[in-house]
């Protein structure tokens, strides 16, 4: 596979991939913040622990998830198949596998924050109900 240099690519690409540097680090700070020190992680973050009030953010959150995955998975579903992967940079075709492959990949992204809005939804129910049902804890 031929690789071109940023500087012969569209300005976007190098945007892309300076977010993506910025992303993959953060995810991979915050991912991994159990593993840290206490002293060394922000006292605002670790006040955050069962806090109900970060329960609609997390309805919020996991609704617009799960809604721009779904876009995706239908433009995936959507997308034409051919029997061999289409080449070029106009190419709108994709294999039965790649499009098996691809709706694999995002469909944790899909349901995870599905179920994490679900799932903030009803804790917000109950206390806005004032049921006394307790919340199960995991």
């Amino acid at each position: 596979m031929l690789r071109i240099p940023f500087s012969e690519r569209p300005r976007r690409d190098f945007i892309y991939f300076i977010f993506f540097c910025v992303y993959g680090s953060t995810s991979i700070f915050i991912d991994t913040q159990y593993l840290y020190p206490e002293g060394v992680l922000p006292e605002f973050l670790t006040s955050l622990t069962s806090t109900k009030s970060i329960y609609p953010l997390l309805v919020i959150w996991g609704a617009s998830t799960a809604t721009t995955v779904y876009t995706a998975i239908g433009d995936i579903i959507g997308t034409p198949i051919a029997d061999t992967p289409a080449n070029g940079p106009l190419a709108v075709a994709i294999t039965a596998a790649q499009r098996r492959i691809l709706i694999l990949a995002h469909f944790p992204y899909l349901v995870i924050p599905l179920v994490i809005s679900i799932d903030m939804a009803y804790r917000l129910h109950v206390l806005a109900s004032g049921s006394t049902r307790k919340l199960k804890t995991l």
